[in-house]
């Protein structure tokens, strides 16, 4: 199952918000489906909302119940019901409509009785495997859960859809923890998951190799430059990837039984800030990435980060832009990944007027001040001095976005022009 399009309407700070997924140019992996969709904007424009929209929508009736909590939280301040619509395609390119209807003073049981035919199609599908519409979502309070020390065994007071998206709406939900889940594997002599463990978890650390199980201590083991380390001493960035793509594996096998190829699964994916404790030179790649690595899933993930949004491609980065009290979701013309880090960050999705420091904003602002004084006092005049030196000495450099180098650029013109006179 992949999403297709969704509207919203007075779902907490939207009143009206429409998100098209279609790609006409898309390959076979995904019909006419946009595989990666990146969410920009400020905090508190609504980006963790729009993928807890897609969470519920897409979530059936059953695992709607461990989701929703109170209803009447999901409805616009002054808004007397909120409608939650989403049009899913399966890999056979058959499109199911799907609703969410949520109206004032409603009950749970309320809302539930209305989705049970808004949600007819969804649910029939689900009533045969959970395998089909295969969603999972992260939150940013992702975390692994320290679990117990032994054998491993997962949670069964929610239903399987609600635990694969449950740290979207959970801040103390927890992930599955990877060291349990291949102490198990160990256990059970299932030498096809741990093989699967090894080489996922060295495949998404760079610079990191997972090493061997310490059976002892109960605990997985990695290769770093400062040599061979447990899991809790790895970075925070390097955990956060563990435990989400811990998981992600977690899930994948145990709804599929798939250990041959569980990353060509196909499903959703819903990360909430992606590069979440990150150093910038993994940002650069990670999305480039998780789109080689996770080809069959369609992402849709949000950041902050403009090493982020410069790997997006054309149709694949959008910005919330506020208006008044209205919040608007803008298209990000052209491909960012053609532009430089300073044109994007002073581009209208990140709204940044300048690329250099608030301190240097300010020196040059009060200098061109100075030099606009017929007469300055003594004070003034060593202040401007200063200023001066301190400007003419800044660094400078020529910055392009040339796809070629100079020397390169003019050879091409000379062809260009050669093959012209001839003509």
């Amino acid at each position: 199952m992949f999403l297709k399009s969704l509207h919203l309407r007075n779902f907490r700070c939207f009143s009206d918000l429409n998100l098209d997924f279609y790609d006409a140019d898309t390959s076979d992996s995904l019909p006419k489906i946009r595989k990666t969709t990146i969410l920009l904007g400020d905090n508190g424009v609504g980006k963790s909302n729009l993928l807890k929209a897609i969470a519920l929508v897409t979530a059936g009736r059953d695992a709607l119940a461990d989701l929703l909590g109170e209803p009447n939280s999901w409805i616009q301040v002054g808004k007397d019901f909120c409608q939650l619509d989403a049009l899913l395609v399966t890999e056979q390119g058959l499109e199911r409509e799907v609703s969410l209807r949520i109206e004032q003073k409603d009950s749970l049981s309320n809302v539930l009785d209305r989705a049970r035919e808004s949600m007819a199609e969804l649910d029939q599908a689900l009533e045969y495997t959970n395998r089909n519409y295969f969603v999972l979502g992260y939150g940013v309070s992702r975390r692994l859960n320290p679990g117990s020390k032994g054998r491993f065994k997962v949670s069964e007071s929610d239903h399987i859809r609600s635990q694969n998206v449950n740290t979207l709406f959970n801040p103390d939900g927890t992930l599955t923890p990877i060291e349990n889940w291949a102490m198990d594997l160990d256990y059970r002599k299932n030498e096809e998951g741990l093989v699967v463990v090894r080489e996922v978890m060295s495949d998404f650390l760079p610079e990191v190799s997972f090493e061997s199980i310490d059976k002892e201590n109960k605990r997985l083991m990695f290769k770093t430059s400062a040599g061979v380390i447990p899991m809790h001493q790895l970075s925070d960035g390097y955990q956060n990837v563990v435990a989400w793509v811990g998981d992600l594996l977690y899930r994948i096998t145990e709804t599929f039984k798939d250990y041959e190829s569980p990353l060509k699964t196909r499903g959703l994916l819903l990360i909430d800030e992606v590069d979440l404790h990150l150093h910038p030179s993994w940002q650069r790649d990670l999305l480039t990435f998780l789109k080689n690595k996770l080809r069959n899933l369609q992402i849709v993930a949000t950041t902050h980060s403009p090493f982020t949004a410069q790997q997006a491609d054309v149709n694949e980065l959008y910005y919330f832009r506020r208006k008044g009290k209205s919040i608007s979701l803008e298209t990000f013309e052209g491909p960012p990944k053609h532009l430089l880090l300073h044109q994007l960050i002073m581009s209208d999705a990140f709204g940044v007027t300048s690329d250099e420091s608030k301190e240097m904003e300010s020196k040059k602002s009060r200098f061109e001040k100075l030099s606009g004084f017929k007469k300055l006092t003594e004070q003034q005049k060593c202040e401007f001095e200063s200023l001066k030196e301190e400007l003419l000495n800044l660094p400078h450099s020529i910055r392009t976005n040339a796809l070629l180098p100079t020397e390169q650029l003019r050879l091409l013109e000379d062809v260009q022009k050669e093959l012209k006179e001839q003509s």
